[in-house]
């Protein structure tokens, strides 16, 4: 693998710096425009968008020019090391962010008449880091596809369109759509929105079966598996929303002795809601799931429901964060008695550790995607 790695940084050969160096000098040029008024927070969005994304899209050209990757595979080299080595590749490449954006500041100051210590600060770290964090997930979503077309431009617009448009735009404005908890007493209007989504796609199905005749099953199979795992996300999350209320729950239980008259009525009302809520959710989230492995089990081709779980799993995984971010949270402030600046620490402090393991898991997710392509020849196998 550390051959892989530095073959793939020989190819770049003397860019490796000249990119970053380029991407330097034009940030510098704009700030010493007079009119042009240049936040350091701007220089290192530019310096960190600029400098790694040159360099992967030089690599990846280079690589494409020269078959590269064809030659390789006739080699005694595993596919998996070969795709993790470009993987580590592209991450020490978005790495030269940092001492591109330190340089910039330098020379910018001089110009200036500023002092090099203005320079050295946080600022700098934590605003790379913000633009670094969706390149990654960008790429995450650009290199499986780029592996199994072959062609950059696609596959960047298709991973900029996937994470952008339809995982911030299309999937999240659905899911808040179906927001419910037991205190908010909906669970009449989320059971009609889930009926609404089953019976749309029913009708759908009997459409194109009766109107397109030639429809591939394999086609109509996806979309119904696509429908469940969305439901069974959108179930799971439901549930763990209803879970945090548990604290509730045990309170108006405790003092359930304690109250009289309406209050009465309401405690014992607003608890059997939770029973419902909690008992309907991890049913219908079992059932969703079933739903799911009966799909794969009578599936012919396995390869679209794989692009289909693979499509889903940011979402999978923002999820499974942000409840992982609650829990820290709720734990620090019941258990563990923080004072208030404490707590606050404890919460940024996971948030950021979750951030990169939810980073983490997501490229290792695109890694094993790449792999599989690579595995299946690049075809619908």
């Amino acid at each position: 693998m550390k051959n892989l790695i530095m073959a793939d940084l020989k190819v770049l050969g003397n860019r490796l710096w000249a990119i970053p160096l380029m991407a330097i000098s034009l940030v510098v040029l704009v700030s010493m425009i007079p009119s042009m008024i240049m936040p350091e927070t701007v220089r290192h969005f530019m310096i960190a968008l600029l400098a790694p994304c040159l360099l992967i899209f030089e690599l990846l050209r280079e690589e494409k020019k020269r078959n590269s990757d064809s030659m390789i595979m006739t080699m005694p080299v595993s596919k998996e090391d070969y795709v993790y080595a470009k993987y580590i590749t592209i991450i020490i490449l978005c790495m030269t962010s940092f001492p591109a954006a330190l340089i910039t500041n330098i020379l910018v100051s001089s110009i200036e008449g500023k002092n090099f210590s203005d320079t050295l600060d946080l600022s700098l770290i934590n605003d790379v880091i913000k633009i670094m964090v969706p390149i990654i997930f960008v790429i995450s979503f650009f290199m499986p596809i780029y592996h199994f077309t072959k062609k950059m431009k696609t596959s960047a617009i298709t991973g900029l369109f996937i994470v952008w448009v339809i995982i911030y735009g299309f999937l999240e404005s659905v899911y808040s759509y179906f927001y419910t908890v037991f205190l908010d007493e909906n669970i009449d209007q989320f059971g009609l929105r889930i009926l609404a989504i089953v019976s749309s796609a029913a009708l759908v199905h009997i459409f194109l079966k009766i109107k397109i005749k030639k429809v591939r099953t394999d086609w109509l199979i996806t979309g119904w598996y696509a429908i469940f795992l969305f439901l069974a996300i959108l179930f799971y999350d439901m549930l763990m929303q209803n879970l945090r209320f548990t604290y509730v729950y045990i309170h108006i239980v405790q003092n359930l002795d304690n109250v009289t008259g309406d209050q009465k009525e309401k405690f014992i009302h607003t608890a059997g809601n939770f029973r419902i809520y909690v008992s309907a959710m991890f049913l219908s989230m079992t059932a969703s799931i079933s739903v799911l492995m009966y799909i794969r089990k009578k599936a012919t081709s396995i390869f679209p429901l794989n692009s289909v779980s693979y499509f889903f799993s940011p979402l999978i995984i923002f999820i499974l964060i942000h409840q992982l971010i609650y829990l820290i949270y709720y734990l620090s402030e019941k258990a563990l008695f923080l004072s208030p600046d404490r707590l606050d620490l404890v919460d940024s402090i996971s948030k950021i550790v979750l951030l990169y393991v939810a980073l983490f898991i997501g490229m290792i997710i695109s890694a094993r995607a790449s792999i599989y392509l690579l595995k299946n020849n690049r075809t619908l196998k």
